[in-house]
């Protein structure tokens, strides 16, 4: 049986993936994988999606014991060797890799793709067969097990069925959003008897989870569907049928570092579990009591093997699981506490009932029952700063946490007054890159105590307000500000594989997760770079939380693939900290966006690794370059211009326009109008309210009409391809006139021999006829011979007998010849005619093999034009993809610094002066202009209320002066003493009013009356 080429449904996949493809430059994604997981020691085919998988051909996994090939299809009728078959590979999982979710992704011509979760496990593993959506067709399972399954389309839903025995203990996990699958799951079983036992849709991390005892032997059904009833490749999952443990929570939530706590596990199927109070949507949780030790190596680590999302990358902990004869369980987030732990009090819930606390110390509580409310009261002193954190939904708890801080003072008749200090219950800020939404519902507040006193602070999640979850744990931090930051890395605008063409650039976004109010500069930086790549260090100034890492390759950079490593260093109250960053990736293809779009964010979660990746091949389309690679220096107020420079490959056209991130907070920027300028300048105008400090932002550039010519050798092997087909064809069709000719040579030949049989046949027909008279004619001459010798016996004298036996004898003589001779005949009629008909047997077999190299070349003619059909195509849609189009897509500009001073002045002030009363006294001011600053400074003295007698006039430092003498003249009467004032020098740059207030000490000595 001749098979179709591979290289034919490669190349409609291709055209396929990329119809679906944005008009992004290409970068290999990985869309899916199936199925997403395997068996310890299985070897299985594996199956992936995505866009741009153009020459895609290896797999790499996490894990050394996990390997994988293409898989190879039979070779062909016009290949020499087995080939390849697109997206699919054959891997072999070793027994000795671990149970765990490990990541797998996919190397093509446009790099190694981003990462996809795939899973090993003991249990063993099944996959749907389909079709599968009604009970009778449903796909048969064991208990315990693990299914893979695929919704394809809108209207699938998938079917199991597994013998059950009355008793049994059973929980479906079932894993989509956890390993990164599209699919929002609706699980339900039914039992034998067809009732609906449990339906799940969103348990564990908006996954289904059906935990129960089984009711009655027989068979139950598992059903299987999205929820919002969509499905494609993406849309993946993976049900685990066991009696395994199932975390629900643990609590307290956290714990100090170094420590070896006792603490409390709730969940289904417990070791040694014991029943709780909890209950989740009626199913009885279990509880147990185990010892937990908090390493001291977890601090500053997020160590966490299962998925974790964005907003908790500022988190510190490690995964905590339980072991059981049934296996492990699922990966619990153990967090680790800053302070003291205090456990909320269960009777708390009003102002009246507030538990009384000392800070600093973490209280851990819940949000439980419905419409829990706790109340917390503590004692400050005016001034007293707290760093005040409600930590739930960073814990990965479906909360919206809000927080209260009221100040409690009594009135005359010892009633209760109340000031409101703040309600906090907003969603942190977004900042307008969506690829990676690192936004939290957590309430964080540094609070400052107006006063000595008392204060109230109060706690509650609107989510709990409509239901009874005991999972909803929080932590509650009360204490002295340590300042700290962490750190995330994640690719701007690479959904795939982080991909840099030959001189081209690419960034990454750097979030900073700052702590208890620290707001300094964090220098970041990054190692591990493949050669020929490189970066410089950025500074994320204060106020700030988002950076921006630019990477930048040289034109003759080697392609490669590097495992990045970022780092950010700062200042801590005189302490240099440290922090490696964690990573990130978004979970989905998008369509291009300018950067300043206001559209949804991007699903994203965190990852072990960034995988940067440059070209083998493609050389950048544009690049753009601002500054001159120096930090830009000035003040707030200050305008500075800031060159750019734009190269553009030859022949590719195309208008830039530049939108800044990272810019230091009150400096407005909406865009960089570069269109198709070589060069120019653009103006940045910072703000009174700008904050000083040393800031790193770029520009991503949105690159529009740019002319991109798509994987040129893939047309190149597509033409050879149509080329070699093309002589294929030529040849088929050749040998089918061959083979014709032939065919009809055979069937002449085969048709002349069957009438020279026929001729033949005939005259073995005459001779015999021919023989018969002869012998006839022989037996009667015979016969007649007999009857004269007879009769001559009786007269041996008759003449006349004697006559007539030797006219007899010679009439038997004659016929006796006549015999022989037709006999002779028939013999040589019969010889020809049998070697007619066996020449007529070989001639038909001649005929049939020539019929047959007809049939067989009319057959290779038909897939050869076939193929050339498709050969045909495939180049036309090569070369269409090939040829030059018009293409939308961001690039980054280099990193521009630009360190910003409070003031366009360097001034020398003195601190103190002393006068008598009654005398004069001078003190000189002078500053140094800075930045171009060339305005008057007016420099006016604040004396305290109560002082008296003293007469300081304003002074004005003009553009032409760089000193100013001040007077100071002290009346008889002059209040003696210390006295702390000010000197207020105002100045305006650039249209920005600026206030200097230098603190000064006057002593005014008092001079005895005479």
């Amino acid at each position: 049986m001749i098979k179709r080429s591979p290289f034919a449904l490669a190349v409609l996949h291709v055209i396929i993936a990329v119809s679906v493809a944005t008009a992004q430059l290409p970068e290999t994604h990985l869309g899916s994988i199936y199925p997403a997981g395997a068996q310890a020691g299985q070897s299985l085919t594996l199956e992936i999606s995505g866009v741009d998988l153009d020459a895609v051909n290896q797999l790499e996994f996490s894990h050394p014991g996990i390997s994988a090939t293409q898989k190879l299809a039979e070779a062909g009728p016009f290949e020499d060797q087995p080939q390849p078959v697109e997206n699919q590979f054959e891997v072999k999982v070793h027994g000795d890799v671990p149970s765990g979710q490990y990541e797998v992704r996919c190397r093509g011509k446009y790099g190694l793709s981003n990462p996809r979760a795939f899973q090993v496990d003991s249990l063993t593993e099944y996959q749907e067969s389909e079709p599968n959506q009604d009970p009778d067709t449903a796909t048969e399972v064991s208990f315990p097990g693990i299914i893979n399954g695929q919704l394809k389309t809108t209207s699938d839903h998938d079917l199991f069925q597994f013998e059950g025995k009355q008793g049994q203990q059973l929980t479906i996990d079932a894993l989509a959003r956890r390993i990164d699958s599209k699919s929002e799951l609706m699980v339900t079983l039914q039992a034998p008897d067809g009732r609906t036992l449990q339906q799940s849709q969103n348990q564990v991390q908006g996954d289904p989870l059906i935990n129960l005892t089984l009711p009655q032997n027989g068979n139950y059904l598992i059903k299987v569907r999205d929820s919002l009833h969509r499905g494609g490749a993406e849309y993946v999952y993976r049900l685990v049928l066991s009696t395994r443990p199932q975390i629900d929570f643990v609590f307290p939530p956290a714990g100090l570092l170094g420590s070896n706590d006792k603490y409390t596990v709730y969940g289904r199927n417990l070791p040694g579990g014991k029943a709780s109070r909890f209950t989740i949507d009626g199913t009885p949780l279990q509880q147990f009591e185990t010892n937990i030790p908090i390493p001291k190596q977890v601090a500053d680590q997020l160590d966490f093997d299962a998925r974790l999302d964005p907003h908790q990358a500022g988190l510190d902990g490690f995964t905590f699981r339980i072991d059981s004869p049934a296996g492990k369980s699922n990966a619990f987030l153990m967090t680790v506490a800053g302070a003291k732990r205090v456990l909320e009090q269960a009777e708390n819930d009003s102002p009246q009932q507030a538990q009384s606390i000392d800070f600093p110390c973490e209280i851990h509580g819940q949000f439980y029952p419905k419409r829990d409310i706790d109340w917390f009261t503590f004692e400050a002193t005016a001034g007293q700063k707290l760093a005040i954190d409600l930590l739930s939904h960073r814990l990965g708890q479906p909360t919206d946490p809000s927080l209260l801080i009221q100040r409690v003072t009594l009135t005359d008749e010892g009633e209760e007054k109340l000031q409101q200090i703040v309600w906090h219950d907003e969603l942190t800020t977004r900042i307008r890159d969506k690829g990676f939404d690192h936004r939290h519902n957590d309430p964080t507040y540094l609070f400052t105590a107006p006063t000595d006193g008392t204060y109230r602070l109060m706690v509650r999640d609107s989510y709990s307000s409509v239901q009874s979850d005991p999972r909803l744990v929080y932590r509650l931090c009360i204490r002295q500000p340590q300042p700290d930051f962490r750190l995330a890395a994640s690719p701007i605008d690479h959904p795939g594989s982080i991909l840099i063409r030959k001189g081209g650039r690419t960034a990454l976004r750097i979030t900073a997760y700052r702590r208890d109010g620290f707001d300094g500069e964090i220098t970041v930086t990054a190692s591990g770079l493949p050669a020929g790549v490189t970066t410089d260090p950025i500074i994320i100034g204060p106020g700030n939380d988002y950076g921006v890492l630019v990477l930048t390759a040289a034109a003759d950079a080697p392609g490669a693939t590097s495992t990045l490593a970022v780092q950010g260093t700062s200042t801590v109250n005189g302490q240099s900290l440290k922090r490696l960053a964690r990573y990130g990736r978004v979970l989905e293809t998008y369509r291009f966006q300018q950067p300043n779009a206001n559209v949804s964010s991007i699903p994203a979660r965190l990852t072990p690794a960034l995988m940067l990746t440059v070209s083998n091949s493609e050389q950048s389309l544009v690049s753009c370059t601002t500054g001159d690679g120096k930090t830009i220096e000035t003040a707030r107020g200050g305008v500075i211009k800031i060159p750019y420079q734009v190269k553009r490959a030859e022949g590719v056209g195309g208008n830039l326009t530049g939108y800044p991130l990272g810019l230091p907070p009150n400096v407005n920027l909406n865009q960089v109008a570069m269109a198709a300028n070589e060069k120019g300048e653009f103006e940045l105008k910072l703000q009174a309210t700008t904050v000083p400090g040393t800031y790193t932002f770029y520009l991503a550039c949105s690159a529009q009409g740019f002319q991109y010519s798509r994987n040129p050798e893939a047309t190149e092997a597509a033409v050879a391809r149509q080329e070699r087909f093309a002589t294929i064809l030529a040849d088929a069709k050749k040998k089918t006139l061959e083979t014709q000719k032939s065919a009809q040579d055979a069937a002449r030949k085969l048709t002349q021999t069957g009438t020279d049989l026929k001729t033949a046949q005939t005259a073995v027909t005459n001779a015999g006829n021919a023989v018969t008279a002869a012998q006839k004619e022989l037996q009667d001459a015979t016969k007649r011979q007999q009857d004269a010798t007879k009769q001559l016996a009786a007269k041996p004298d008759d003449a006349a007998m004697n006559q007539a036996v030797a006219e007899a004898a010679k009439a038997v003589t004659a016929a006796t010849e006549k015999v022989n001779n037709s006999q002779t005949t028939m013999k040589t009629a019969t010889d020809k005619a049998t070697a007619i008909s066996a020449q007529q047997k070989a001639e038909q077999e001649a005929k049939t093999n020539a019929d047959k190299a007809y049939a067989d070349a009319q057959q290779t003619e038909r897939l050869a034009q076939q193929e050339k059909q498709r050969a045909d195509q495939a180049a036309q849609q090569a070369k269409q993809r090939s040829n030059k189009r018009s293409t939308n897509f961001s690039t980054a500009s280099t990193p521009i610094t630009i360190k910003v001073a409070s003031y366009p002045i360097e001034p020398t002030l003195p601190n103190a002066l002393t006068v008598k009363q009654g005398e004069n006294a001078e003190v000189t001011f002078a500053i140094e202009r800075l930045y171009g600053f060339d305005s008057n400074v007016s420099i006016q003295p604040r004396l305290p209320g109560g002082v008296g007698g003293l007469s300081i006039p304003t002074v004005n430092l003009d553009k032409a002066k760089k000193a100013a003498v001040v007077n100071v003249t002290a009346n008889a009467t002059a209040t003696p003493g210390e006295h702390e004032m000010t000197f207020r020098l105002q100045m305006n740059f650039n249209g920005q009013n600026l206030t200097l207030e230098h603190p000064f000490k006057l002593t005014v000595i008092e001079v005895e009356k005479k």
